[in-house]
């Protein structure tokens, strides 16, 4: 009986001792591939009430394994707007390395045939291959596709825990109708990283544990749009929506003042000055912004072949004969000459240009004349 109670103290004993050596040694999910991780454990005892000599047992050593994790996320959080026959246009994404290890990753580009797209469309074109067309690597980290500095066509040795560059999947596109739409997946698959270069491929090792290593790869990624769980690949879906911009304008015209009775209820005659407002929308429907918007109002058959008005140069300051109020914005005056503002009045045409209109977006020009 005594003999079976100190065997049981001993068992106890080195029971507990591996508990707190394998705790000791615990390390948070992100450990290193191929990192040794070793312990031993101590037994203590007493013989009647002698302590005795610590025993040790041997160093168990395993090596942490490769464990394969990435991420593809694509950038714009919704539509790439494009112009029908655009070219060299851009859809963005990166990858995470969420492994334990620097990898590779291999690049490639799958157009959805059909269906939902990502953001509430439906896929019904295919952004044609050729031209420009092709995946690539953000070399100078600007963030943008600059043709002929960006060539690589893989990632090269991202760091576990690291975002790589931003990825570029660039095309041309065709003629399509307005709200056409192309998603295009980017599925990135995890390669060996130990070497500057293209590095093979993984292939998840699925045989038993090899605890001493070396460090056996093993598949812990999830699914994405278009590939499973624990593949070794990661997937995400963008889309081209071919756009465009829906404008109107307006013009009207409205008296300021007159001679004889100024502001108050002005008339249309002769000395009389007239502000006339330019108006340019683009429709809360519309698909696309439209940019460098320019507003030109020709003056020529009025001020000369007619002589029925002359511009005012000072509506709206000393050399200010024209105003713009762009969107959200408040009223800017602006110079007659050409110079650094957006308008002038030259060869009896009122130009503004640089106007920049979203979708529901208005801007306004306006500008003042005499009744001769």
């Amino acid at each position: 009986m005594h003999w079976e109670t100190r065997t049981g103290r001993v068992a106890g004993v080195v029971l507990a001792a591996l508990i707190l050596g394998l705790s000791g040694a615990a390390h948070a999910v992100g450990t290193a591939s191929n990192t040794p991780i070793s312990n031993q454990a101590t037994v203590t005892f007493d013989v009647g009430a002698s302590a005795q000599t610590p025993q040790n047992s041997n160093i168990a050593t395993f090596v942490v394994d490769h464990m394969v994790d990435l991420t593809v996320q694509e950038s714009s959080a919704g539509y790439t707007v494009v112009a029908s026959g655009g070219v060299t246009e851009v859809l963005t994404y990166t990858v995470r390395n969420d492994g334990n290890a620097t990898m590779d990753f291999l690049l490639t580009a799958t157009n959805q045939v059909g269906g939902a797209d990502p953001f509430g469309g439906t896929d019904n074109f295919n952004a044609p291959v050729g031209g420009t067309s092709g995946i690539f690597v953000d070399s100078n980290a600007n963030g943008t596709y600059d043709a002929g500095v960006d060539t690589a066509t893989f990632v090269d040795q991202l760091a576990a825990d690291a975002t790589s560059p931003a990825i570029f999947i660039v095309r041309d596109i065709g003629a399509q109708a307005n709200g056409d739409v192309s998603a295009i997946a980017l599925t990135a698959q995890a390669a060996d990283g130990t070497a500057v270069g293209l590095g093979a491929a993984l292939v998840e090792d699925l045989g038993a544990d090899v605890t001493a290593g070396p460090a056996q790869v093993v598949f812990g990624d999830g699914a994405g749009d278009i590939d499973i769980a624990g593949d070794g690949l990661h997937s995400d879906t963008d889309a081209f929506l071919v756009g465009a911009a829906n404008l109107t304008v307006n013009k009207a015209s409205v008296v300021i003042s007159d001679p004889f009775n100024g502001a108050v209820n002005p008339k249309a005659i002769p000395g009389a000055i007239v502000e006339y407002t330019v108006t340019i929308s683009n429709a809360v429907a519309a698909t696309a912004t439209a940019t460098n918007v320019t507003i030109s109002d020709d003056l020529t058959t009025e001020i000369v072949t007619n002589g029925t008005v002359a511009f005012t140069t000072d509506s709206y300051g000393v050399g200010n004969g024209i105003q713009v109020t762009p969107p959200g914005g408040a009223a800017t005056p602006l110079s007659n000459a050409v110079d650094g503002d957006q308008g002038d009045f030259s060869a009896n045409v009122v130009t503004v240009n640089g106007i920049t209109l979203t979708p529901g977006d208005t801007a306004t020009v306006q500008f003042r004349v005499t009744i001769q």
